[in-house]
């Protein structure tokens, strides 16, 4: 502590002993980093992303069946509210029959 020549390190020494106590082993570093994929927010996110994307609205009487990407697009892209109306429509209802496969992870 009585260095001269490690004064200018002092700061960094000085926040170096306040994080001790925060810093986790080797071992336990090396386990997270390898969990990480499986663990936070992204599982959960993906899953929904795969969900949202196997969706099928039926929008047409003939039968016509679009993702939702593609019926937000043609809902917003429309001048006819009427159309806009049904497209909302179809998309609750749609979501309507999902809930019970996500509900339990919201």
């Amino acid at each position: 502590e009585n260095d001269r020549s490690l004064t200018k390190f002092k700061s960094f020494i000085d926040e170096l002993r306040r994080q001790k106590p925060h810093n986790l082993s080797k071992d336990v570093e090396r386990a997270l980093t390898v969990r990480s994929p499986y663990v936070g927010n992204r599982p959960l996110v993906s899953f929904f992303d795969k969900e949202l994307s196997l969706m099928r609205f039926k929008l047409d009487e003939d039968g016509e069946e679009v993702n939702m990407e593609v019926l937000l697009s043609r809902m917003q892209s429309s001048n006819d509210a009427a159309f806009r109306a049904k497209c909302l429509q179809v998309l609750n209802d749609g979501l309507a029959g999902s809930v019970s496969r996500t509900a339990a992870l919201s």
